[in-house]
């Protein structure tokens, strides 16, 4: 039992509570399997930051408006035959880079993971993703229990 009450919950859901061995045996594989979805993840957030960069010059307000003159649209990009990454892909990659300099315009820390700023991207309000943050951080929550708080609070 942990003292993350939020944890606790989570461990009582489970159906199927591991063996030591099973653990064991399991835990090389998951360590892996996380690292590199960390790094597919951290690879989008760099695409986004490059197209935010690079054709919405740094401006989050350019990649939400739906002009046809601005230099680059999301949905022409995605239909360019050689790119290999869909529509939904390029979208959420950039909206990651927004995401990233509104959260440090407002002061918010930083040092979450891909995954936990993929689910971040279901709350609207910036500081409604201030306060998650803050309960991810504080109760040291991890991706699976941040996922069901957001689902629960919804």
């Amino acid at each position: 039992m942990t003292n993350n009450p939020i944890e606790e919950t989570v461990a009582v859901k489970q159906a199927h509570v591991l063996s030591p061995e099973e653990q064991a045996a399991l835990e090389p594989t998951v360590r892996f399997t996380n690292e590199r979805v960390e790094q597919a993840g951290i690879a989008c957030v760099e695409i986004g930051q490059h197209l935010l960069v690079k054709f919405f010059n740094g401006d989050i307000i350019e990649v939400r408006k739906r002009s046809p003159h601005k230099l680059l649209s999301l949905p022409r990009l995605a239909e360019h035959p050689n790119l290999n990454m869909s529509f939904a892909g390029v979208s959420q990659s950039i909206a990651l880079a927004v995401q990233d300099v509104q959260l440090a315009t407002a002061g918010a820390p930083q040092q979450l993971t891909v995954t936990n700023k993929v689910l971040l991207l279901r709350v609207v309000e910036l500081q409604a993703k201030k306060k998650y943050i803050g309960k991810l951080q504080k109760n040291k929550l991890s991706s699976r229990t941040f996922r069901e708080l957001l689902v629960k609070e919804g």
